[in-house]
């Protein structure tokens, strides 16, 4: 589920008039109340199959023309990279997990995280913006 900071944002942003759609790694929650500027979706594949998602993607890129894409999570490679392909004016990163902690939460093995995270790196490149939540994450 997203952290509440991020519906707050989202919310502040629905007030300004933006269309905002979400994007969410998981089922979408029915407890939410969000303004009608609002759409949440899920992504077709519940597996990461990486080509399928990111054809959704691009087709509602294709479709709603946005100017940005806000992006964090397990979702950074396809977004950064099918938003750089179809020239999406601002996108942006929000990092806020830093290295250790996203090393402790991987379950599979270490040679992966590495081999996970150096792809990471090279798909930051195709961000514009980079926010990150504190020091840390910076440094990361």
């Amino acid at each position: 589920p997203l952290p509440e900071y991020y519906f707050s944002l989202l919310k502040v942003m629905a007030n300004k008039g933006y269309e905002i759609i979400i994007i969410l790694e998981s089922d979408i929650p029915d407890y939410l109340e969000l303004p009608p500027n609002i759409t949440l979706l899920s992504w077709p594949s519940r597996t990461g199959n990486y080509i399928k998602d990111a054809l959704f993607l691009a087709q509602l890129i294709r479709q709603k023309h946005p100017d940005t894409l806000i992006v964090n999570c397990g979702s950074i490679k396809k977004f950064l990279l099918t938003g750089w392909l179809l020239k999406v004016k601002n996108r942006v990163l929000w990092l806020h997990t830093t290295l250790k902690q996203n090393e402790l939460n991987f379950d599979k093995a270490k040679w992966k995280f590495h081999f996970n995270y150096r792809i990471s790196q090279l798909a930051y490149k195709f961000a514009n913006r980079i926010i990150a939540n504190s020091e840390g994450t910076l440094k990361d």
